[in-house]
């Protein structure tokens, strides 16, 4: 995680590292000894296809274009890509550490799929996970500020550039 040493930090983190990675180790070898595995399999493939909109609502064209039908699958395919595979610790990673420890799986996962995940027999820390959802929602909001901020800056510098030649 750290590419310098800080002798008293460094310490403490690497000894979290290895308890997370032994906990993670220790839930995949209950499940592969329980015969389980095509469980989370299938409760990865049941949250894939859950729809997380109560209702069915008309997505902004203005935003979606063309796709603005589609919406919604492009909404949970990239939240799935977000949360499920391509996070620092993903959903597969944290159920893995949580059946490891014997604990509530903490999760930045939508109120639905924790739902879900509470039907295939979880448990769900839902204080925690929602308290990780918001944050993520925040991030999520914060980093497409930057985006517009950023491209704005960078096309008037486009601009002024253009105009000189």
């Amino acid at each position: 995680m750290f590419d310098t040493n800080i002798p008293i930090l460094s310490y403490f983190i690497k000894k979290k590292r290895l308890r997370f990675l032994r906990g993670i180790v220790r839930g995949h070898n209950k499940l592969m000894n329980d015969n389980k595995m095509r469980l989370i399999f299938s409760l990865i493939d049941s949250i894939e296809k859950k729809d997380f909109c109560k209702s069915k609502v008309k997505f902004s064209p203005i935003i979606f274009g063309n796709c603005h039908d589609q919406a919604q699958s492009i909404i949970r395919q990239y939240l799935l890509s977000r949360t499920m595979y391509f996070s620092q610790t993903s959903f597969v990673k944290s159920l893995f550490y949580n059946i490891g420890i014997n604990s509530k799986i903490s999760c930045a996962l939508p109120i639905e799929w924790r739902k879900v995940v509470e039907e295939y027999g979880f448990k769900v820390n839902y204080i925690k996970s929602q308290f990780y959802w918001f944050c993520f929602i925040i991030f999520m909001y914060c980093y497409g500020i930057f985006e517009i901020k950023k491209n704005f800056f960078i096309s008037i510098i486009n601009i002024i550039r253009n105009n000189k030649i």
